[in-house]
């Protein structure tokens, strides 16, 4: 019996040193790359492979501002291939959108020894724009979200986090990673959307518009109309902004969105500065005594940098 016991108590230790050892072996394995992720604002909200989708290969997407460098840290070559994930962080609920665990490239990233290279467009299209949607996998929406009311593929606004892992190539799916898992990430913010303009001067609209018609009396010839700039609610920042600014008249009995359909009796295009002067001396027949107008003040920014901005404006 203690001879029993003795074979199964050097079995147990000759398990647990080579469970040791392929931990270990893992370990090492999960090392012998490093991949560095950068990311160039701003950052578009296209998921690079939908994108082509909905404007065409040349569109730019998130992997156009992306740059990945690796570094082979062994005196070995290796050949390697890339996994990705795109994931919000905030606000719930947390979303992703993943290349799925299957794909395999055409022809792995080779690394000599030591070597260290910043991948070139054809790697990252690859990696990142050359998929299609089958081979992407999202957990927290459906592909019917984003097209929701024309939003077109575009990821929903929030914190991100995007991390890329670098694979054996000679190794199905993500079974053997060669780069730490979470460091090769960056972090980011999507924003789009900005307020529409709203009339400080000479009533307001910040506490929504006024639809009774409040009398009016210019102290003045000139009518000064000012409004606030647009803002976006994560800071981004605007540059190049226009505006147009319309008076419409207001037929008897007629409501307030019909007449935003009705010809203007004035307007100015691509204004400069967020509020406009009506001299009354040059313009006289533009306000008459007695009747209701709509006054209504439209943003744009020209050009976009991110082809993606959205302005809220009525």
């Amino acid at each position: 019996m203690k001879r029993k016991k003795y074979h199964s108590s050097a079995f147990a230790i000759v398990l647990t040193m080579l469970l040791s050892l392929v931990t270990i072996c893992d370990l090492r394995a999960q090392n012998e790359v490093v991949v560095t992720t950068q990311l160039a604002p701003p950052i578009s909200p296209y998921i690079p492979q939908l994108a082509a989708d909905v404007q065409g290969s040349q569109y730019n997407t998130l992997a156009s501002k992306l740059s990945i460098q690796l570094r082979n840290t062994t005196s070995s070559q290796v050949k390697v291939k890339l996994g990705w994930e795109i994931k919000r962080i905030s606000p719930s609920p947390m979303l992703s959108v993943s290349l799925k665990e299957e794909f395999s490239p055409a022809n792995p990233i080779i690394l000599d020894a030591y070597e260290f290279k910043a991948l070139d467009k054809s790697t990252l299209d690859f990696s990142f724009g050359n998929v299609s949607r089958s081979q992407i996998e999202l957990k927290g929406f459906q592909i019917s979200d984003l097209v929701e009311n024309g939003v077109n593929y575009k990821l929903p606004e929030g914190t991100y986090q995007i991390c890329v892992t670098a694979y054996d190539y000679d190794f199905y799916g993500h079974t053997k990673a060669m780069s730490p898992m979470g460091s090769g990430c960056i972090t980011f913010d999507i924003c789009y959307t900005i307020s529409a303009p709203q009339f400080t001067f000479p009533f307001s609209t910040i506490m929504g518009a006024d639809r009774s018609f409040p009398d009016y009396n210019p102290i003045s010839k000139q009518i000064s109309f000012d409004w606030t700039m647009p803002s976006s609610t994560c800071g981004l920042p605007i540059n190049n902004l226009r505006y147009n600014f319309e008076i419409r008249e207001v037929f008897p009995g007629q409501a307030i969105n019909d007449a935003l359909l009705n010809p203007p009796v004035f307007m100015q295009s691509d204004l400069q500065r967020n509020n406009f002067i009506l001299d009354t001396l040059l313009y006289p027949y533009v306000l008459r005594h007695g009747s209701k107008y709509v006054v209504r003040v439209q943003a744009k920014i020209n050009p976009d940098p991110t082809g993606t901005i959205e302005l809220a404006n009525q």
